[in-house]
């Protein structure tokens, strides 16, 4: 038996008020008997006693006789051999319990599943449930059966395992439990182990310098000797094969690779063992990234188009590679060969989804740099709005325009307020629901306050450059 205050502040009200209660009754003693005024006291106190525990919520604990037994059983890949006998060692403790007690039982292994409901008549021959065998998460099985146990009897958990938890804080959970008042047991569940053979890490260099030399690390674990053969691969290419004998314990390999191109390189070494049981332990994996001279990605709608840039940039010793869109990389590996990408004035439509969501999530994940160099077909024209580029970009694509419902896409500089384009549909002057020229090019004025494009007719002169006005109110624009 024992007690609990939820709201232990409370008690020290109660303190000041018995204090308050006491100094008043000797300092203005009252006109009774002393017998009776005693016993006013006394009553007052009582009164007090009783509202600060009611307000302090004082609760009286005692412990139930009858218990709520629930047994989780371990149904990971590592027990497989042994699940006869984990299901004969749950019935054991299934009738072992007391009559009045209720119980019921738990599966477990990367997620867990009740397997027989929590009763006083509990049904158990063998495991019904299948969860998944490829991990064993015992702290989430124990979450899930301290909420499921019943809060008006003792609670109490038996976990059946081989005790190879690889998910999550078993002991950290086991301890919270405690606190609440579960009990946890263990019952070690023996397991026949065969021969077995794993790669049990792979440690290289996480960046290398372009032309420098990654020693790869293997460490290999057996628990008997075998014969095995190991492959060492750079990527998808097969570097050296290895034919040794391994003797019980650990074993460590080296390897020396040297990765080509920058960017990011996987390494992996197989293992494929004579005597072996699981085969899914025998792969080792590290991931490289090379670092070499800066390059930086030009993607032109014509090769030849940013000839300048391409130009400036080499005049500071930054190497540049050309594309158009439709050979973009796509992948992020491919694309992590680069530390900038330049979009030389590319609409949406020319790059895609998947191009634009990936530009977005090497920005993003990668830190590559992206840079997109407006024009016609760029930006607000360009189909940016709404879709993954417009994300990554610190601009904002919106529809609207100065000139109400009638005027067509504008762009927002988010770090330049105020700032924004318009398009200004060939003699017409950029005046609401003007249409542009459809024999047209579409030519940007940034050098005003408003950022402008303008639609030029067909018949006029290529190099010809719009002029902005206000007249009766409004913007108009000519070319000249």
């Amino acid at each position: 038996m024992g007690f609990e205050l939820t709201r232990p502040l409370f008690l020290g009200a109660g303190v000041l008020a018995l204090a308050i209660i006491v100094a008043i009754w000797r300092t203005f003693p009252p006109p009774l008997p002393r017998g009776r005024g005693r016993l006013s006291l006394g009553l007052r106190v009582l009164i007090v006693l009783l509202l600060t525990a009611s307000l302090a919520g004082f609760q009286v604990q005692t412990t139930p006789s009858n218990q709520s037994l629930l047994v989780a059983a371990d149904l990971s890949a590592s027990v497989q051999s042994a699940l006869d006998n984990e299901a004969a060692a749950v019935r054991r403790i299934l009738q072992q319990r007391r009559g009045d007690d209720r119980a019921g039982v738990l599966s477990f292994g990367r997620d867990s599943q009740v397997e027989v409901n929590i009763s006083k008549d509990p049904q158990f021959g063998e495991f019904q449930s299948q969860p998944n065998p490829h991990y064993t998460d015992l702290a989430a099985a124990l979450r899930l059966g301290g909420s499921i146990l019943p809060d008006d009897s003792r609670k109490h958990i038996v976990v059946v395992s081989d005790g190879r938890a690889n998910l999550g804080d078993a002991v950290s959970e086991a301890r919270l439990l405690r606190a609440e008042g579960v009990r946890v047991d263990t019952v070690a569940l023996p397991v026949p182990i065969g021969a077995e053979a794993y790669v049990d890490r792979l440690d290289a260099p996480r960046t290398l310098t372009q032309g420098q030399q990654a020693n790869g690390q293997a460490l290999i674990v057996t628990n008997t000797a075998t014969h095995a053969t190991v492959r060492w691969y750079l990527d998808r290419t097969l570097v050296n094969t290895i034919q040794l004998d391994l003797p019980v314990g650990e074993t460590i390999l080296k390897q020396t690779v040297t990765p080509a191109e920058p960017g990011f390189h996987a390494v992996r070494v197989v293992m494929d063992a004579v005597r072996d049981t699981y085969a899914e332990n025998n792969l080792g994996e590290a991931l490289i990234q090379v670092v070499g001279p800066p390059r930086v990605l030009l993607v032109e709608n014509t090769l030849g188009e940013a000839a300048s840039l391409e130009a400036a940039l080499h005049s500071t010793g930054i190497g540049t590679a050309s594309t158009t869109p439709a050979r973009l990389p796509r992948s992020a590996a491919d694309l992590a060969a680069y530390q900038a990408v330049v979009l030389v004035n590319i609409p949406a439509s020319s790059l895609g989804s998947d191009a634009m969501a990936l530009l977005q999530a090497s920005v993003r994940d990668l830190g590559t740099g992206l840079v997109v160099i407006g024009g016609a077909e760029s930006y607000g024209p360009g189909g940016y709005a709404g879709t993954p580029l417009e994300t990554a970009l610190p601009v904002q694509i919106q529809t609207g325009s100065p000139y109400g419902q009638g005027g067509r896409e504008t762009a927002d500089r988010g770090h330049e307020p105020g700032r924004s384009a318009k398009l200004c549909p060939g003699l017409d002057g950029c005046r609401p629901g003007a249409q542009p020229h459809h024999g047209g090019h579409q030519a940007c004025d940034l050098s005003g306050r408003w950022r402008r494009a303008g639609q030029l007719p067909a018949d006029r002169d290529r190099d010809a450059r719009p002029r902005h006005y206000r007249h009766d109110g409004r913007d108009r624009c000519e070319w000249r």
